[in-house]
Order: structure tokens, then C-alpha cells, then sequence
């Protein structure tokens, strides 16, 4: 690694789909007191999905919603790795590959610990547990309830978001954060985003002045 150049801050951000992972990564790209920290690169925000939605129509903005006419303009402008599982199997898997792995390479991380091939706790363990590449993660919980209505609101439910299987996840996260040895996790209820978005924001702030 370039001796001028400082590995940036890696806030990864895991919640069911519909728990707000975009939502907040977006809000917090615009939040003043985290600018100068996004624009010189010392913050990176990672995104933990158990899907990828992309295949969508320009007019479909819904999701995480990447133009394929320009796959990675989103990616650039938020400073955000996206973490996929469908996208294997897409025309779009050599771009994000090679955007993925620049980042990695050049920061020195392990890039399994962005990738989250199945839906099984062990995964989900690489994301949460042992990861040591994240300063801080931010898991969003929210109600298989609430998760699957802001899904059907966006048109976007699937039969992989089935009740049981969105149980199941749930449960796999909460055991495995229950039982990680990893203290920079912080479990915020996303019911009342006001609440959620400065949350977060603090932790993130307060991790950069300790830096």
C-alpha cells in the first residue's frame, strides 16, 4: 500500500431487504459533518444483501437501483461496495467484480468478507462475526412484517421473501450477533428514522474523531 495513502473507515451496513440499507446509506452521504470525510475517501460504506436488485427499467427507480446503461455511476457516487448474491449469475458480475476487487486490493482487505453467497448463519457469520475489515456495523432490525410491506410497496416481493425465510434470516443475525466477539456492532430499530438516522450518524462521527 502507497505509504501517503491511509485506509479509509469501512461502515458495513446489514439489515432484511426493506430495513432501510439504501435509505440510510444515501442520507448519510448527505449528511454535512460526514462530507469531508466521503469526498477525501477515509470513509467507505459497505452494503450487506441477502438480494441484488438491479434488473429494473430506468422509470423503476426502487431498491438499490444501479442504471445498466452506467452500472456503477451509484456505486461511485456513494462510495458504497455492493455486496450481492444474484449478481453471479449476470451480465453486470465482471464490472462489479472489478470494482469490488480495485477497492479491495488496494486497501488490502479480504474480499470474502464482502460477499454473502448464501443464506446460511455461516455466512452471515463472515459478514458479522469475524470482521475485522469493518470499523464499524451497522445492523438495521425491523419487523418481517414491516420489512415485507415497505418490499410490497416498492412492487418488489419475491418468493425468497417469504415470512419463514425472512424469519429465519432474522433469527440467524440476531444469534450471530448475539454471540460475536466483534464490539463495533450496533443494532438500531429502524421503526422511527429520525431516531435511526442520527444514531448512526453519531457513531460514524465518533469514530472518526478517534481516528
Amino acid at each position: 500500500m502507497d505509504a501517503d495513502i491511509k485506509r479509509p473507515l469501512i461502515i458495513s451496513v446489514s439489515g432484511l431487504d426493506g430495513s432501510g440499507k439504501s435509505s440510510l446509506v444515501r442520507h448519510l452521504s448527505e449528511i454535512s459533518c460526514l462530507q469531508p470525510a466521503i469526498h477525501s475517501k477515509r470513509l467507505l460504506f459497505t452494503q450487506t444483501r441477502k438480494v441484488f436488485d438491479t434488473y429494473k427499467d430506468s422509470e423503476q427507480q426502487t431498491g438499490t437501483y444501479i442504471d445498466k446503461n452506467n452500472p456503477l455511476a451509484q456505486a461511485v457516487r456513494y462510495g458504497v461496495l455492493f455486496d450481492a448474491l444474484e449478481y453471479f449469475e449476470s451480465e453486470l458480475f465482471p464490472l462489479y467484480h472489478h470494482y469490488n476487487t480495485l477497492i479491495l486490493d488496494r486497501w488490502k482487505l479480504d474480499y470474502r468478507a464482502f460477499m454473502l453467497l448464501t443464506h446460511s448463519k455461516e455466512d452471515i457469520e463472515i459478514l458479522l462475526a469475524p470482521l475485522p475489515e469493518a470499523d464499524l456495523h451497522i445492523y438495521l432490525s425491523v419487523t418481517v412484517e414491516t420489512a415485507r410491506e415497505r418490499i410490497r410497496r416498492r412492487g418488489s416481493l419475491k418468493e425468497d421473501e417469504a415470512p419463514e425465510i425472512m424469519t429465519a434470516l432474522t433469527e440467524s443475525y440476531q444469534q450471530v450477533i448475539a454471540e460475536s466477539a466483534n464490539q463495533n456492532i450496533i443494532v438500531i430499530p429502524n421503526d422511527d428514522w429520525s431516531i435511526t438516522l442520527n444514531k448512526a450518524t453519531a457513531a460514524i462521527y465518533s469514530l472518526i474523531n478517534d481516528q
